[in-house]
């Protein structure tokens, strides 16, 4: 692992390698009971993979991303449970697209997969040369997947509230203050807040470093420009700087929206 780890940061893309990722098959919970619940368990990364049955983009953003197993283990995988541990069954939003349990992390996973395809159309780092591109393109294709998963999870707090039931209190709970389970909490409560706009994704910057493991934060810090590209799109994507990471970011994110604009809705009760 530790050479697979040493070929990611000096740059190297290894020959993809496709497998299937192990997910738990019991379920304690049904997602309609959960959804009706007014206060809801407190769940893990898999658990919440395995209640919205995640498995086939978790399988498709495998396949995308083309690392070994115990890099996408490591630096995908574990970003992926972690942004699901900080959002938990938080809608996107209220009332517009993906409100309903568990629709931030549906849109996230959605929109990753999407991105990952639009990627391909691109060569990446821009106007760079051909060997800086060879160089580069599997690191970038790694910041695009994090610009995804940071978009977005600063909802929570900002918009979309996790109210955490303590034995003495309720106290409403952001991303910032690190995942509820490892705080010991095993309960909360969705409500809804007006926020200002740009909070979410400014809060999105400041998760980098709870979302994004430490060897992909490293992969990327690596890279200056791909790290203040990727920090640029998710503080504001159609700021200077975001470039083309910001692009592809804006597309992803649409094609999301509206795919599920045009689906039946689910229940949420917050």
């Amino acid at each position: 692992m530790l050479k697979r780890l040493f070929r990611l940061l000096k740059g190297q893309a290894a020959a993809p390698v496709v497998s299937q990722p192990v997910l738990p098959v019991a379920q304690v919970y049904s997602y309609r009971d959960l959804a009706q619940r007014q206060i809801k368990p407190v769940l893990s990364g898999d658990e919440l993979l395995a209640l919205l049955q995640l498995e086939t983009r978790i399988a498709e953003l495998r396949q995308l991303m083309g690392l070994p197993e115990l890099d996408w283990q490591v630096c995908c995988l574990d970003a992926i449970r972690h942004f699901a541990e900080a959002v938990q069954l938080a809608p996107a939003s209220e009332v517009h697209h993906h409100a309903f349990c568990g629709g931030l992390l549906v849109h996230t996973l959605d929109a990753a997969v999407i991105a990952l395809k639009i990627r391909r159309k691109f060569s990446l780092p821009a106007k760079a040369s051909a060997e800086r591109v060879n160089e580069a393109a599997t690191r970038w294709t790694y910041g695009v997947f994090c610009s995804i998963l940071l978009h977005d999870p600063g909802k929570v707090g900002a918009g979309v509230s996790l109210l955490a039931k303590t034995p003495d209190r309720v106290v409403r709970w952001s991303p910032l203050n690190g995942s509820m389970r490892r705080h010991g909490i095993s309960e909360y409560q969705l409500s809804f807040e007006k926020a200002p706009y740009k909070l979410h994704t400014q809060v999105g910057q400041a998760l980098f470093t709870e979302i994004i493991p430490e060897p992909g934060r490293r992969w990327i810090s690596a890279d200056q420009e791909l790290l203040q590209q990727l920090l640029c799109a998710v503080g504001d994507v159609h700021g200077p700087g975001s470039g083309v990471l910001g692009e592809i970011l804006v597309q992803a994110d649409g094609q999301s929206v509206a795919k599920d604009l045009g689906q039946p809705k689910l229940p949420c009760k917050p």
